[in-house]
Parts: structure tokens; C-alpha cells; sequence
């Protein structure tokens, strides 16, 4: 960390077009399985909206804090 990402066409699932805005939200899973949660996860605030081509950071903390 820090680490550096970009969404284009090729994230979006179902196709389509991507939305004038999103809402971010970073996670690292301590126990690898993502449909899961513990207090050992690191995430980040939800940040949004964000427009296409604009930079964000986002910061990792413990669930519990």
C-alpha cells in the first residue's frame, strides 16, 4: 500500500454503459472469502459520488474503529 486503480469497460459486469456517477468503497478481506465479513477486514469509507475521470483516495481501517 498505497496501490493505484482504474475502472473502465472491461469492470463492468452485465455490460452497458457506465452511470454518470459511482460510489467507491475499498475492502481487503482478512479471510479471503469476499461474501464474508470480520472485524479483521480493512475497508474504507463509502466515497460518492464520483464522476467519470475523477481521482479519489480512498483509506483502509478496521471495521471497528
Amino acid at each position: 500500500m498505497p496501490a493505484d486503480f482504474s475502472l473502465g469497460d472491461a469492470d463492468l459486469t452485465m455490460g452497458g454503459e457506465w452511470p454518470q456517477e459511482v460510489w467507491l468503497r475499498a475492502r481487503i478481506d482478512a479471510d479471503g472469502n469476499p461474501s464474508t465479513t470480520s472485524e479483521e477486514d480493512l475497508v474504507s469509507d463509502l466515497v460518492g459520488p464520483v464522476a467519470p475521470g475523477e481521482s479519489v483516495i480512498l483509506t483502509l481501517s478496521a471495521l471497528d474503529q
